[in-house]
């Protein structure tokens, strides 16, 4: 393990009360990493960007910057997805930056005469399932559950948008 990522998840550790018992063990840095992503406090962000920066485990760092993007506001999740080292990792989690921007903007109730048809030509699975069970618009529920991509899309979808 590289001396910078030993310091920044001693550094996270440190900050969040945890023991890591085999700091190249890279479970015992995802139980830190976790902690630091419930924690969500500003303290623990830079310390979390410069281990992922330094993460060997690609997986890993990828898993981390998939939970930051849903945690820091829109503008902060190119940084975060430029930190990842591999491109092709980049490459996901700018998708998930892209769907995240269309769960943001369909996530408040539609204004009268806002709520037009949906067509969700790209979108993902994952964009998909979100929407089923957060949005509140019910024309958007409606559309998911005549023809989202998977069984359990148009299921949560139809349950939601059935009149309560």
């Amino acid at each position: 393990m590289t001396e910078f990522l030993h310091q920044a998840v001693a550094e996270l550790a440190r900050l969040h009360g945890e023991e890591i018992a085999d700091w190249t063990d890279e479970h015992e840095r995802w139980r830190v990493y976790r902690r630091a992503l419930q924690d969500r406090g500003v303290h623990a962000m830079d310390p979390l960007g410069r281990a992922v920066v330094h993460e060997r485990d690609a997986a890993l760092a990828l898993t981390v910057v998939l939970r930051v993007l849903e945690l820091v506001p829109a503008g902060e999740r190119a940084a975060w997805i430029r930190r990842l080292p591999q491109p092709g990792d980049r490459d996901y989690a700018d998708a998930r930056a892209r769907d995240l921007a269309v769960l943001d903007a369909l996530a408040e109730p539609a204004g009268d005469g806002e709520e037009g048809s949906y067509a969700e030509a790209g979108w993902s699975d994952w964009l998909q399932l979100r929407l089923a069970e957060t949005s509140p618009r019910r024309r958007l529920l409606e559309h998911l559950a005549a023809s989202g991509s998977t069984k359990r899309i148009r299921r949560i979808a139809r349950e939601r948008a059935a009149p309560q």
